[in-house]
């Protein structure tokens, strides 16, 4: 009802309907920013954040694409200053980053104007080209300009709780932009060439109302309150749902084998979610879900030893390649 847009793409795609997004440092969008590029976990345990502009990530999906002929750029409502984005992009191998101000957005909190990028985002073709959107994101309030550019959120909002109408006007919002780039691209000839990726970075924790999400989600626990949305449409593609658990670690192998993108060579944490292996995800506390059983690290069962013995080595590995720049010493770059 809030995104009918979106809606109508998602019925047409292949969508993932376990996917999550485990938040391994408290930035929770470029948390997730990292792993979908990498397939790699973010630093932790003192590694120091600047690896993610110095470091070689040559798997890095911009890389991949770039390698493959493909042009790279990105695309967001914010500044390059924020999460370092004018810095990192282009370290993962993305040509440019475009901010709102670079696109001429009359108002960079309302994602309907980021179409006004839309001729960038399908130039030299063939392009890979990133959009991160931003108006469902907080802080929520009663004069934010997406709230009141929307005034029938309120009225039609199903839950009238606390800042629930604001969720709704900035999904709203975000809805106004997917229309348009489906248009756009069906108008200009792209659509029936062009493969559209959405993915969620993290669920609505501006809500500031995490019982009422996990009550809307039918969980528990913040773990499992990281159920978010990931589906892959193209033209022509018979929809379909995939029930294998994924996590945001698993979207470059995906891709790559969609699009077949070499990586051979490359260490990833995650997996191809249309292949046999994983169909787990782990979270920042050891714990762990494969779509029948949840083990939480924090209880007295010892839980699947092996699984357990597999995401230490995953760990440990991830953060010894980050530490050590492993690419760059091995190529000696």
């Amino acid at each position: 009802d809030y995104m009918p847009n979106l809606s109508r793409v998602k019925e047409q795609s292949i969508r993932f309907n376990k996917h999550y997004t485990p938040s391994y440092i408290a930035a929770g969008t470029f948390n997730t920013e990292f792993q979908v590029h990498t397939s790699l976990l973010p630093a932790t345990g003192g590694i120091p954040t600047y690896v993610y502009e110095r470091n070689s990530f040559p798997y890095a999906l911009p890389k991949l694409f770039g390698g493959a002929g493909y042009t790279a750029r990105s695309f967001h409502n914010s500044g390059g200053d924020i999460y370092s984005r004018g810095a990192i992009h282009p370290n993962l191998g993305y040509e440019s980053y475009t901010s709102g101000a670079d696109m001429g957005m009359e108002e960079t909190s309302m994602d309907r104007y980021l179409i006004n990028g839309f001729e960038e985002m399908v130039k030299e073709e063939p392009f890979f080209s990133t959009v991160i959107t931003f108006s469902p994101h907080g802080n929520y309030g009663p004069d934010t300009p997406v709230y009141l550019a929307h005034p029938e959120a309120q009225r039609i909002a199903k839950n009238q709780e606390g800042f629930f109408p604001n969720a709704v006007a900035g999904a709203m919002e975000t809805d106004l932009f997917v229309g348009a780039l489906m248009e756009k691209l069906e108008e200009s000839g792209h659509l029936e060439d062009t493969v559209v990726v959405f993915y969620t970075d993290h669920y609505n924790y501006y809500l500031q109302n995490d019982a009422l999400i996990m009550e809307m989600k039918g969980v528990d626990n913040m773990n499992l309150i990281r159920h978010t949305e990931f589906f892959i449409y193209a033209q022509g593609q018979e929809p379909m749902d995939v029930e294998k658990v994924t996590g945001s670690v698993d979207v470059l192998p995906t891709l790559s084998n969609l699009f077949g993108l070499d990586t051979q060579g490359a260490f990833l944490v995650g997996h191809d979610a249309l292949g046999d292996q994983g169909g787990y995800v782990f979270f920042e506390d050891g714990s762990w879900y494969d779509g029948e059983t949840y083990w939480d690290s924090s209880s007295d069962d010892d839980g699947n030893a092996h699984r357990r013995a597999e995401i230490a080595w995953l760990i440990n590995l991830n953060n010894a390649l980050l530490r050590g720049d492993y690419y760059a010493a091995r190529t000696g770059g």
